[in-house]
């Protein structure tokens, strides 16, 4: 089986999910299939790295993966701090490049529970990430009015 033509399905990543989880193991340092998975849904720079640049449209083909890796990505937030860090890195990562009309799938229920418990206390152990969070979201978000509407709705 040739790696491109392995498609990035629920049944894929359920499948690897052991392997992902073992991923999240040394965080904070984001291990690099990371980036191999999110390049299944918005495509690698040709030194293999995630683009930096925010994307104007997906395919329906790339729609669907995204939709599968966000699915996926939710269930780490019910698992660890630290399976919920790798979590909140991959959506940020997610939402600086993902096209802005695709970001409400992006920015889910589950993200801003966490967000919200995460900034409800100066003493929980994510505080500082969640900060660090909420300011790259802003960031992303606050180039142009479209993307920031997309975001808060």
């Amino acid at each position: 089986v040739c790696i491109s033509d392995i498609k990035l399905t629920g049944e894929l990543l359920e499948s690897i999910k052991p392997t992902l989880l073992a991923a999240a193991k040394d965080y904070p340092k984001i291990h690099r299939i990371w980036d191999f998975i999110i390049g299944e849904v918005f495509p690698l720079t040709n030194n293999r790295e995630l683009s930096t640049n925010r994307l104007e449209s997906i395919t329906s083909e790339q729609e669907s993966y995204l939709h599968n890796l966000i699915d996926f990505i939710n269930e780490l937030f019910i698992i660890s701090h630290e399976k919920r860090s790798v979590a909140m890195h991959l959506i940020i990562q997610l939402i600086t490049i993902c096209p802005a009309n695709y970001l409400s799938i992006c920015i889910t229920e589950p993200f801003i529970s966490c967000l919200v418990t995460i900034r409800s206390s100066k003493t929980h152990l994510l505080y500082g990430l969640g900060q660090q969070i909420i300011s790259q979201l802003v960031e992303s978000v606050r180039c142009s009015s479209e993307l920031t509407l997309a975001a808060v709705t």
